[in-house]
């Protein structure tokens, strides 16, 4: 209620301005209400008995998520106002799981983050993109700007656990 009593002193002018500053002041308030569930984000996975041989992969897939009604009616800033219901479907795709990542251990230490087809927007005309890597904990520090290569691969791999930066963040990813 008090985010739509700010709302409505903000647009209550009806001038393209007051619009336009409520539209900045509800955009930063959900990069800071997005940002802070990212960082407070915990995934407390098993350890693995055994780590995986050099070469194995690893696979995860999920079905596509369609969405019938509300349709973002759960995001902020509009859940935050009136709560968010949302019915959706989720499917395959000629039998198969459409989204998906992959993962293989390598012998070097470093990440090696690459995109194909599907979900990243490339058809097979076009050529991929080329891989990110990353050799420095450094090279992980953008995981939190959506515009940086790879970034939430990144936040996968910092929010898993399977790196981890150290106090001063300094040092190689294999270390």
């Amino acid at each position: 209620r008090a985010l739509a009593g700010v709302r409505g002193s903000l647009i209550s002018g009806d001038q393209p301005r007051s619009l336009i500053r409520a539209a900045r002041h509800y955009d930063a308030g959900v990069s800071i209400c997005i940002a802070l569930c990212v960082r407070t984000c915990a995934v407390h996975l098993p350890p693995p008995s055994l780590p995986l041989p050099v070469c194995a992969w690893a696979v995860a897939e999920a079905a596509a998520r369609v969405d019938l009604a509300g349709g973002w009616t759960d995001t902020p800033p509009l859940c935050f106002e009136a709560g968010g219901l949302v019915i959706n479907a989720a499917i395959t795709i000629d039998g198969r799981l459409p989204i998906g990542a992959r993962a293989r251990r390598i012998p070097q230490p470093e990440i090696r983050i690459r995109y194909c087809g599907g979900a990243s927007g490339l058809s097979s005309a076009e050529p991929a993109p080329p891989p990110v890597l990353c050799r420095a904990l450094a090279d992980l520090d953008d995981y939190g700007s959506p515009a940086a290569p790879g970034a939430l691969a990144k936040a996968v791999v910092l929010f898993c656990g399977l790196v981890r930066i150290p106090e001063g963040g300094e040092g190689e990813v294999g270390a």
